[in-house]
Formats: structure tokens, sequence, C-alpha cells
């Protein structure tokens, strides 16, 4: 009667945890993330409505965070909608409660390959930019105004946005390895919110999200693809601080998490990346 007592108390708590992140998540993206009118349409937003989806994953699993990823986007679009219904950004939605689960279930407490894996991010963004201007002359970032590119502004552009991936990747490994701490436990590390923060900006919303664009908005894909990229420098560092930081109070009243990293977040982990934020 116990088990079958803590069974139920467990899925009334991620039941009532996951409607409350749905409705944040419907809160954050429909009422607080502008739109950008990148190409002469509304086709990039700038917004933390996908931090609770993310949130979700790590503390109830893949299928609640799928859930409540799948119900936010469906539900704001049917409720507040801003354009005809597209089931292609419900299927992204979903994916962003999917995949932190199953990151951090692969990648925790293997260095070597997170570094891998956040290489061939890097480089699959790297490879969006190049594509873009090998095939584009011109960015058109509103209807009223286009940037138009020489071989010189080609050249300084893409050695431009190579040093600002790579100071991405450089300021995660250099953050992570500061947070470490070999003696304490701890149950989600900031290196873990930052690796499932790319691979999701990475392969959602620059490579899965563009193709909806694509068909959706009748504009180019790879077009799209770098637009995201240049976006994702900002929405990583940010999205992963606040997962981090959110996650610790979260901690102590819900530690049953599905998923979490092999130590214990602690207070003296918490004091050096706020002094590593505040530098």
């Amino acid at each position: 009667m116990s088990k079958k007592n803590n069974r139920t108390n467990k899925t009334l708590k991620a039941m009532t945890g996951s409607a409350f992140l749905i409705a944040i998540s419907i809160i954050l993206t429909r009422f607080l993330a502008p739109y950008l009118a990148i190409g002469g349409a509304n086709s990039l937003r700038i917004g933390l409505g996908t931090v609770p989806i993310m949130i979700g994953s790590v503390i109830f699993g893949p299928v609640y965070g799928a859930i409540i990823g799948g119900s936010a986007d469906l539900i704001g679009a049917l409720c507040f909608p801003s354009g005809a219904y597209n089931l292609g950004f419900t299927i992204s939605s979903l994916l962003q409660g999917v995949f932190p689960y199953y990151v951090i279930k692969l990648l925790t407490g293997k260095p070597k390959l997170r570094m891998v894996v956040s290489s061939v991010l890097l480089s699959i963004l790297v490879l969006t930019n190049i594509l873009f201007f090998i095939d584009h002359d011109s960015y058109k970032f509103t209807p009223s105004f286009t940037l138009t590119f020489n071989e010189t502004t080609k050249f300084l552009f893409m050695l431009g946005l190579i040093a600002l991936y790579s100071t991405v990747l450089i300021s995660y490994y250099f953050i992570s390895k500061k947070l470490k701490n070999r003696n304490e436990k701890a149950a989600l590390r900031y290196d873990d919110a930052f690796i499932f923060c790319l691979f999701n900006e990475t392969i959602i919303n620059v490579l899965i999200s563009s193709v909806w664009k694509m068909f959706y908005f009748k504009l180019d894909y790879v077009a799209m693809t770098f637009s995201a990229s240049i976006l994702l420098l900002f929405d990583v560092p940010v999205k992963s601080t606040i997962i981090f930081l959110l996650l610790i109070p979260v901690y102590k009243i819900y530690p049953n998490w599905e998923v979490k990293s092999k130590n214990i977040i602690t207070v003296k982990d918490l004091e050096k990346h706020t002094k590593l934020l505040a530098d």
C-alpha cells in the first residue's frame, strides 16, 4: 500500500507541476516573447518560453516533458493565436521537453563525450553560416532594410561569427571547470544545463523549426538557419544560467527528479557561479 501511495503521490506531483509549467510557458511565450520580422515575416521569437519545458523534462522525465511542451504550444496557439496554427511548431515544442532528459542521461559523467558533442553542435552552426554566405549576397532584416554583402564583408562576418562561437565553447568549458566540485554531489551541473540548451537550440530551433518556417512563411531555409544561429549565441548562455539557478530551490522542494547529474548542487557552487557572472 505504501508503494502504491508513493506512486500516486509522485504522479499527482508530476501532474500538478506539469500544469504549472505549461501555464508559465504559455505566459512567457504568448505575452513576453516579441517577434523579430526577419525576412519580412514574424519568423523569430525572442523569449524564455522553452525554459519551463526543459525544466519539466529534467524533473519529470521525457514523457511529461513532451506533454508540457506540446500542450503549451497547442493551448497557447488555440487560446492566444498569432496566426494560423502550424503542427510543426507544436512538434518542435514537444521535442523541447524530450531532448534534455536524454542529453543528461547520455552525457553526464562523460566530459570528453560532452566536449565532442558540443564541438559537433558548434560546427553545425558554423557550417550553416558558411552555407549562407556562399549562397547569399544579401540579408533581408525587414521589408524595408536589406544588408548587402561583398566578398570582404562576407569574410569579416565569418571571422566574427567563428570567434563568437569559439567564445561560447570556451566559456562553457571555463565555467563548467570552475563550478566543478569533486568532493560534493550535485543534482544538476551548470555544464549539463548548458549542453542540453545548446543541443535543443541547435537541433530544434536552428535545423528543425527552420523547416516549418520554410513551408509556413515561404522563407529561405538557409537564411532561417543563419538567423536562428545568431539568436542562439544569446539564448544558450541566458537560458542555461536561468535553468541552473532555478533548479537549486526546486531540488529542495522536489528532490526526486527523473534524471540528474552525479553531484548535488551546493551553496559553494552557487557562490562560485554568481561570482563568475559578476566578473
